[in-house]
């Protein structure tokens, strides 16, 4: 695993190895009873997260934003994909980020920097979090990670950049056709035939290039809707960061799937004003 990878390259390049200025601080961190075992294996569980904590509380610099203060070292590495982790389940199933201002502080100093590229958002994290606990009763503000909420829908349309939905669009644009047999197996549904969902993505990308979020001029045959609609949600809940998308385009196409997926999916006639259309 990662913590094996750190052991090798600190026993082959001692000299290059960034422990830091205080080796103490690095072996309470990564040694093996430090902080990353423990958040290891606090995992999905509440109680032992806290206490993770508050061992990472203890031991860190009070001053930040890294472990050792300025210095990012192999620690902070080893912390940060732990901490996001951490981070999204206590927001998802809790609702609550008790004892994390320093954990945060480190991830925000992190996601400055050259992290924001492979790091993972707080909603691909907490959708991970479900196929490992899908019984596990969620907080309020759940609905909000996931984009299904009206509220946070509406937030990320608003949010998205030019360049956010250039990108999104032009990355559907060039793989519209293994995107849209992805959304369909998401779905648990055949991939053939896959053309109304075909048209559903280019639709999307339409709208992310022409910073439009109203789906009521779009038409499809009944008898596709349902599918079609399955296809969206399923889509826009399995956009992942950053395997797919930095976070910002990400959102864009997350919420204009979920968009023309609620349009779809409404009780409206074939041609006219769709009810659930949403402009902004």
């Amino acid at each position: 695993g990662v913590y094996a990878i750190f052991q090798d390259l600190r026993q082959k390049y001692p000299d290059k190895y960034p422990v830091g200025a205080n080796p103490r601080v690095h072996d309470a961190i990564v040694g093996e009873l430090g902080v990353v075992g423990e958040l290891d294996r606090a995992r999905n569980r509440g109680d032992s997260l806290a206490a993770a904590l508050r061992k990472l509380n203890a031991v860190v610099d009070p001053d930040g934003p890294f472990a050792q203060g300025a210095q990012f070292t192999a620690a902070d590495c080893q912390l940060l994909p732990l901490l996001e982790r951490a981070r999204a389940y206590a927001l998802y199933f809790d609702g609550s980020l008790d004892g994390f201002d320093r954990a945060q502080r480190l991830l925000d100093a992190s996601w400055a920097h050259a992290y924001r590229f492979v790091g993972a958002d707080v909603t691909s994290l907490a959708r991970i979090l479900l196929r490992y606990k899908p019984d596990l009763e969620r907080a309020s503000l759940a609905d909000d990670f996931d984009g299904v909420s009206d509220s946070a829908r509406l937030r990320w349309l608003r949010e998205a950049s030019d360049q956010s939905r250039r990108f999104a669009a032009a990355k559907l644009a060039r793989n519209h056709v293994a995107v849209a047999k992805f959304a369909l197996r998401s779905a648990g549904l055949p991939t053939e035939p896959f053309d109304h969902v075909d048209r559903c993505l280019l639709a999307v990308a339409d709208a992310l290039l022409d910073a439009a979020t109203d789906y009521s001029a779009f038409h499809l045959p009944p008898a596709d809707r349902p599918s079609a609609a399955a296809a969206l949600t399923a889509l826009s809940l399995n956009i992942g960061v950053p395997r797919d998308f930095s976070v910002q385009p990400a959102n864009a196409l997350r919420a204009h799937c979920a968009t023309l997926a609620a349009a779809l999916a409404a009780d409206a006639p074939d041609r006219g004003e769709d009810p659930t259309a949403i402009s902004i």
